[in-house]
C-alpha cells in the first residue's frame, strides 16, 4: 500500500476521535451549564404578556380623556410596572358641585382589568362626614368599575358615571340599587 493510502484512514480515524471527543466535551460543560442555572437565583427578565390590541385601546382611551377633560383636569400622576396613576381633579355633583382630586389608576391589563380609583385622607379631619361620603364614593365607583370594563365601556364613560352619579355613589346601598337597576333593564333586553 502507499503512503497515501494508509494516512487517508488514519485521518478519518482521528477525525471520528476528535469528534467524539469534543461531544464527550461538549456534553459535560452542558452539564455544568445545567448545574449554574439552577443555582443562579436572578429574577427573569419580565416579558410583556399584555394583549397589544388591548394596549392600543387602554392608549386611545387615555388620549381621548386627556382630549376631554384636559391638562389641568388630568395630568400623568406616576407610571408603574403594572399600573399609570393620573392626577384627576372632577366637579362631582353631590348635594352641590364639589371639586374632588382623585388618583385613578389604569392598569396595563385595561380593559380585562378594572379601573381603580383612590381619594386621599386629608390629614385634618376637618370634615369627618364629607370623608366619609368620598370613601363610600370611591369604594362603589371602584365596585361599579368592574362591571363596566366587563361591558367594554370606555374611560371618559366611567369618568362621566362617577360624576353625574355622585349622589347615588354616595349611598350605602348602592350596590343593592345597582342590582335592581340592571335587573329592571334586563327584563326589556
Amino acid at each position: 500500500m502507499s503512503e497515501a493510502a494508509k494516512n487517508v484512514p488514519r485521518k478519518k480515524l482521528d477525525g471520528l476521535q476528535k469528534g467524539t471527543q469534543a461531544k464527550h466535551v461538549s456534553g459535560k460543560q452542558n452539564k455544568l451549564r445545567k448545574r449554574t442555572k439552577k443555582k443562579n437565583n436572578s429574577v427573569p427578565p419580565r416579558t410583556s404578556q399584555f394583549n397589544p390590541e388591548d394596549a392600543e385601546q387602554r392608549d386611545r382611551e387615555i388620549n381621548q380623556c386627556l382630549h376631554v377633560l384636559g391638562n389641568r383636569s388630568m395630568k400623568l400622576f406616576k407610571k408603574g410596572t403594572g399600573v399609570t396613576s393620573y392626577g384627576l381633579n372632577l366637579d362631582v355633583k353631590l348635594p352641590e358641585k364639589v371639586a374632588i382630586k382623585f388618583i385613578l389608576n389604569v392598569p396595563h391589563e385595561y380593559p380585562r382589568s378594572p379601573l381603580q380609583l383612590q381619594w386621599r385622607k386629608s390629614s385634618s379631619g376637618d370634615n369627618l362626614p364629607r370623608e366619609v361620603t368620598l370613601q363610600t364614593i370611591v369604594r362603589n365607583f371602584n365596585y361599579k368599575a368592574r362591571d363596566m370594563s366587563l361591558q367594554r365601556i370606555p374611560i371618559v364613560a366611567q369618568l362621566n358615571y362617577l360624576v353625574y352619579k355622585a349622589e347615588d355613589l354616595a349611598t350605602s346601598g348602592f350596590k343593592l340599587i345597582d342590582r335592581r337597576e340592571r335587573e329592571f333593564f334586563a327584563t326589556f333586553a
